[in-house]
């Protein structure tokens, strides 16, 4: 699998909602649809033989990924949430070591 989103230049500061704009081209990512990403996607479904075309749901996880490297950094409850992790409650103070 191969990522531009290493050459694109970083933002200082995370994407909010005031920085999108219509009509505005946002970034790009490059992801090769090769023959061991598309037998991870077949192995998800107990698939022993990948598919030989792409699954709708592996062209929608593509576009996320794609979505998710072009679009970076991403507001930390974002980032959190994607990642499974559990948000501090509101009004809540975390205090790290």
């Amino acid at each position: 699998m191969t990522h531009d989103a290493e050459s694109m230049p970083q933002r200082a500061r995370p994407w909010r909602f005031d920085d999108f704009a219509e009509d505005a081209i946002l970034g790009e990512a490059t992801l090769i649809l090769d023959e061991a990403r598309l037998t991870r996607w077949a192995g998800l479904f107990g698939q022993t033989a990948p598919p030989t075309t792409a699954p709708a749901g592996l062209l929608v996880a593509l576009l996320m990924e794609g979505y998710m490297d072009a679009i970076s950094p991403r507001p930390l409850a974002i980032s959190m949430r994607a990642s499974g992790c559990a948000l501090p409650a509101p009004g809540s103070v975390q205090a790290r070591p």
